[in-house]
């Protein structure tokens, strides 16, 4: 049991590890390849536990909450509220992150 057995036993660990990782890799993009059909538009935390979802389903969009224990679509979205969504988004987009927070918490303390 000396230093070789060390060093022996800390390759086969490194060996393991990387071989890990590429499974681990070659795994996540065959299940992301039979999602084709189902694609996640936007998430929005709600709490910890719990967040709201846009997502596509085959040309469809739904809005759904999520949590630990239940998924449930909400809704599915109309023409106009996809405009809706699709011009607030560009909105968002050409605005730096920080004024949009910042525009978030002025219109919550307009509110109150």
């Amino acid at each position: 049991m000396g230093i070789e057995f060390v060093f022996k036993s800390m390759a086969a660990l490194i060996v393991i590890i990387i071989a890990a990782n590429y499974l681990i890799k070659q795994l996540n993009q065959l299940a992301m390849k039979s999602a084709r059909n189902i694609k996640v538009i936007e998430r929005l935390p709600l709490s910890k536990t719990s967040s709201l979802y846009i997502i596509e389903v085959v040309g469809r969009y739904y809005l759904m909450s999520g949590t630990e224990q239940n998924n449930e679509i909400l809704k599915e979205l109309n023409g106009a509220e996809l405009e809706k969504y699709i011009e607030t988004a560009e909105e968002q987009e050409n605005k730096p992150e920080w004024l949009t927070v910042l525009t978030e918490k002025l219109e919550k303390r307009k509110q109150s």
